[in-house]
């Protein structure tokens, strides 16, 4: 919403639209880091070490897949093209939504999970 504030645009269906896909790509980075900080408590390391951990190694990948969609609809926010108008808050709100939540899936997240997880009980 901030990025449409500060571009100027207007909450639309094209925006709507921006926030499902930029949803879709957060769950994704999200489900990527917390399947490996599983991975590592179920191989009996601590919870910090595997958050911290998978933050260091999930980096690349999440990283990468921001940056490549962030990339692919640049153009389109910039107003290059025919057209481009009606996807324009598209473009807006998904560069705006991975700017913020690439931080908070890296950084943030690792954190709450620290503080929230108990390690497994080893109990079926």
């Amino acid at each position: 919403m901030g990025a449409l504030f500060l571009t100027g645009e207007t909450l639309n269906v094209s925006s709507l639209i921006g926030f499902m896909a930029h949803f879709g790509l957060s769950v994704q980075k999200a489900l990527i880091l917390i399947e490996f900080v599983l991975d590592r408590l179920r191989a009996g390391v601590d919870v910090k070490t595997a958050c911290r951990e998978a933050g260091l190694v999930r980096l690349r990948p999440v990283l990468m897949t921001a940056l490549a969609a962030a990339v692919a609809v640049l153009p389109i926010a910039l107003g290059y093209g025919t057209g481009v108008e009606l996807q324009r808050p598209l473009a807006v709100v998904l560069i705006g939504g991975l700017v913020t939540s690439t931080p908070l899936t890296l950084v943030g997240l690792p954190v709450l999970l620290s503080r929230v997880m108990r390690p497994p009980s080893g109990r079926p």
